[in-house]
This record gives structure tokens, sequence and C-alpha cells, in this order.
């Protein structure tokens, strides 16, 4: 390593679960518990080398090794905005859910709860601690799918995505050793949204949350965020975090909105470190000023469109018409599972949803091949035509 090393503090902290060694106490801002203390005998920072750590989250309150001997230069780290759930103290998870949230939120997050369960055979598996490697590999592989066609729905890269073998080969060994999570919501033995977490002390990072797009109406992804939190309450964690990047459901979910600084520490004594620190400092200024101009906008505007992912997506698109029916002769009854209804999974699932029909009690039947169906439940029946 030469003079000078810049790091990211955020991604190692969560996901590789490592504290480097300028820090050492690590407290959370808002009840001042301690998640991290560095071991006494262990400290390897070259005391004449420049150290710039990107991406500091601000619920976090740093102490810095030989602070005596250091300088320390905190900049802001502009327009990268996190998303949390700070726990505070309640009773319970029912207590914390009514303090923290208004009714109209609760009510349709249970809403969602409620419906999702009313039509499926709805179950939940936290796997912390320990999991079968078939099933992580079974359950890595749905996930992976699930990104895919996620974005490739959005016409997005995925840095997920991009370097997925560093998540299937270090996952495993996390979460049998309490450092990763998975949790899955079950349609049937069938797993139909994923979340792969990690665990710092008593931070819940959700890092790369999925799900199967035919199920997009029962808002999995908010059901996914509910049981979590759950848990996390019932756990005893301090905060639930939803990592950086804005989505609409991370800010419907957060009471807490966090920003980012980039820490820059070097020797008080070193000439040729203070060079180099002034200018690493100039220019993280200077990026920040950019941004208040919104280069970072029309750079990111111009790369999107130069290197639009190209999609391989095609979403169904179909009509509904309602309909009495009560003569099935000479149709043909399709299995819900069987390949001919692949296609039409969205629009099934979309009539469960919008009809509170139960998926046992449905019936398709096939009108026109691969173009006109007839969805019949327990209560509604109705006409769909492939457009």
């Amino acid at each position: 390593m030469g003079l000078f090393n810049t790091y990211d503090f955020y991604n190692t902290l969560s996901k590789k679960h490592r504290v480097f060694d300028s820090y050492e106490k690590l407290h959370l801002a808002h009840n001042n518990y301690e998640i991290y203390s560095a071991d006494a005998g262990n400290n390897s920072v070259a005391s004449k080398k420049v150290h710039t750590f990107d991406l500091f989250p601000s619920y976090l309150k740093p102490t810095y090794r030989n602070n005596e001997q250091k300088i320390v230069k905190n900049i802001p780290q502009k327009k990268i905005i996190g998303y949390a759930i700070r726990i505070n103290d309640n009773k319970g998870f029912d207590d914390f859910f009514k303090n923290e949230f208004s009714k109209s939120f609760r009510s349709n997050t249970k809403r969602f709860v409620n419906r999702f369960e009313a039509c499926f055979n709805a179950s939940y598996k936290m796997f912390y601690g320990n999991i079968d490697k078939t099933e992580y590999n079974d359950l890595m592989s749905a996930l992976h799918t699930m990104l895919t066609k996620r974005f490739n729905q959005r016409e997005e890269s995925n840095k997920m995505l991009d370097n997925w073998e560093f998540y299937l080969t270090t996952t495993y060994k996390n979460i049998n050793s309490k450092k990763a999570s998975l949790f899955v919501i079950y349609h049937d033995n069938i797993p139909v949204q994923i979340s792969l977490n990690y665990h710092f002390n008593n931070i819940l990072f959700i890092a790369i949350p999925s799900y199967n797009i035919d199920y997009a109406k029962f808002s999995l992804g908010n059901i996914s965020i509910y049981k979590l939190l759950e848990w996390a309450v019932t756990q005893k964690y301090d905060l639930l975090d939803l990592e950086y990047g804005y989505l609409e459901y991370k800010r419907r979910w957060s009471n807490y909105i966090y920003e980012f600084e980039h820490h820059v520490i070097y020797s008080k004594n070193n000439i040729q470190a203070t060079f180099m620190a002034t200018r690493s400092i100039l220019k993280l200024k200077l990026k920040n000023f950019f941004k208040t101009i919104n280069v970072d906008e029309l750079i990111k505007n111009l790369k999107s469109y130069f290197y639009k992912q190209k999609s391989t997506f095609k979403d169904i698109a179909y009509k509904t018409e309602s309909i009495d029916f009560d003569n099935a002769n000479n149709l043909d009854s399709l299995n819900i599972n069987s390949p001919k209804v692949e296609d039409i999974k969205k629009a099934m699932f979309d009539f469960l949803f919008v009809n509170k029909e139960h998926v046992n009690d449905l019936k398709i039947y096939e009108v026109v091949s691969f173009k006109e169906y007839v969805f019949c439940g327990k209560t509604v029946s109705q006409k769909v035509v492939v457009l």
C-alpha cells in the first residue's frame, strides 16, 4: 500500500463485519449504545499514512485511535441519503409500531399482510444462525432470478448482480456465524420474496431484497419490512438500516433519514501526509460543489442515455371482462402450476388480489389457446384476454 489509502467504511462494516483500525469505538448517536470497541492490542494503522474513509453514516459517533497524534477532518458526502428505523425503548412490537407509524400507514400495511395471507398459503422464515447448504443454494438461486427479472423490468443494471459471486460464496458462512440472514416469504413451499440481510451487533441491515414480480400487487417488499421489523424489535435490536439510495418505500418506513461523511485521517507531524490530505480534502469539497449545481445528475443522465441496459423483459398486457360463468363444458381446465399458465401468472395473481379469492379455490379454463381464459374463484368469475 502507498501513503494514501481510501476505504469504503459502510460496506466494510455491514457486509464484511469489520471496522478499520483508525476507529477505537463506535456508538449509536440516538441512544449512545456502544456497538464496537477495538482490541487495545491491535493497532496496525501506519502513522505516516493518509486514510480516507467514504460513507461513514451519521447515525454513528466515532472515537479515533491515537487521536493525539492524528488530525481528523470530516467532510459531508452530499446527495447520498440513507434510511433507517430507530428502535426506541418500547414494551413490544405492537407498542412500537403504534407509536412510530401513523394509523393510516399501519392500516395499509396490515391490509397487505392480510390480503396476502387470505389469497395464499403464506408462511415466513428467518434463516439466522443455521441453514442447510442445499436449501441455501436453492434460495440464493431464487433470489438471483428475482433480482435479474426485476432489474430487467426496470431496464437498469444492478451492483449486487455484478458482484453476485461475492455474495454467493460468503453468505452461507455468514448466516451460520450470525453475521447475515435470509428472510423468506413463501406461498406454499415456493419463495416469493427473499431478503438478504447483514447483522453488526445491534444493527440489522436490509441489504438485498427482491420479490417475484408476478406477485407485484401484494406489496411483498412492505410485508417483508414489517416482518423483519417485528423480528428486530423482538430480538432487541437498536436500528434497522434500509441502506442508502432513494426508493419511495424506504422513505415511508423510515423514522430516521441519515447522511454520510468522508473522514480524512492523517499524521500531525508529517509534511507529505499533510499535503496529500489537504489535496484530498479540496477534491472532496470540489466534488460537493459540483453536486450542488447538479453536475452529478447531468453525468448520471448521460450515462443512462448512452449505456442504457438492454431489456428482454416483456410484461403481460391483458384486459378483463366480468362474466357469469356456469358452464365449463368443452373447455380445458389448466393446472395453475402448468407451464401453460406461466405467462398469465401475473394476471392470475392480480385476479386473486382484486377479488379477495384464495388460490386453492381458483379454476382456470382456456377458451382460446394462449389468448383467452376464464378465471373462476369461489365467488367471482372473470374473462381474461391477452393483448
